[in-house]
């Protein structure tokens, strides 16, 4: 990956996004990211395999299942299926507010060398070839690359079109759409 510190976002920029690191922003993160994903790998799918799996095995080594035990399963599922997906939600949404980013403003410039980011803790511009494909949502455009999430929502534009920052998009990346 190379990274240019010096880069200049004004010169070229087509599309300029702003906005600031708070908890709405990363719930949308967190919401766009499980949202792109194969079905099968979506929160409340892959919790209610693991309950019906162990709810099987459970019943395997106990013997023939009862009333009761068909009872207890169906209430822990129903309980336990919603918690863990409202927990390992909340749990990621404090990984991302424990950032020193959190809470502070950051500036996203689009162009056709890439994208340039001014932050706190980030200062520089990464080429498109940084991202390996991009999905297009109703509300804004997220980023993919291993180990990094990108959102780019529509609201926070400050300089070009949705239109010009999808079409700068799709013409570097792979792009997906999803409503």
């Amino acid at each position: 990956m190379s990274f240019n510190s010096d880069a200049n976002p004004s010169s070229d920029a087509k599309i300029h996004y702003h906005w600031s690191y708070d908890a709405a922003y990363y719930k949308q993160v967190v919401d766009r990211y499980y949202r792109q994903l194969p079905y099968i790998l979506h929160l409340p799918v892959q919790y209610t395999l693991l309950w019906l799996g162990s709810t099987i095995l459970f019943a395997v080594l106990v013997g023939p299942p009862t009333l009761m035990l068909g009872a207890w399963a169906l209430l822990i599922g129903a309980l336990g299926i919603p918690g863990l997906v409202l927990l390992t939600r909340q749990g990621i949404a404090l990984k991302y507010r424990l950032r020193t980013s959190f809470g502070t403003d950051v500036d996203y410039f689009a162009s056709e060398t890439g994208i340039t980011i001014r932050e706190v803790s980030i200062h520089g511009t990464y080429p498109w070839t940084t991202y390996s494909r991009a999905v297009r949502f109703s509300d804004g455009i997220l980023l993919l690359k291993p180990g990094a999430i990108r959102w780019l929502p529509d609201h926070a534009l400050q300089r070009g079109t949705v239109d010009e920052a999808i079409a700068l998009v799709r013409s570097n990346l792979p792009t997906r759409q999803l409503s």
